[in-house]
């Protein structure tokens, strides 16, 4: 879970499926970007509410456990110290979503938005 090489790799896969996820929402986000400060690199963030995205896989969790590591717990310490507000979605919670709407049901949730209406997008 090395998140100070983002730039030395693609974005994984859920990383993108939830940026897809965003944009239908219609919320604007930033990919790897660098926070204003120079201290932060931000895989996925929405810089006008300084929020900081957080997709952890497998990789940041103890195993066979939602455990995080120590250095996932840090990262989100430090995203707070920074003045920024982490909203965290770990792979076990993102990936058994499925669907699309159910996706865009839990950004919505997590990033304290109203609920999308029926047959809105």
């Amino acid at each position: 879970c090395n998140h100070f090489k983002l730039f030395e790799r693609l974005a994984a896969p859920p990383l993108q499926d939830v940026a897809r996820c965003l944009a239908s929402v219609g919320l604007p986000y930033a990919l790897n970007m660098v926070s204003e400060d120079g201290l932060l690199a931000l895989a996925l963030a929405l810089p006008d509410r300084r929020v900081a995205v957080e997709v952890f896989e497998a990789g940041c969790f103890c195993v066979n456990q939602q455990q995080p590591l120590g250095e996932t717990v840090m990262r989100i310490q430090l995203l707070q110290a920074c003045q920024w507000q982490p909203v965290t979605v770990p792979y076990y919670e993102w990936l058994p979503l499925g669907s699309d709407a159910l996706k865009q049901a839990y950004l919505r949730n997590m990033l304290g938005l109203p609920t999308a209406q029926p047959g809105a997008q």
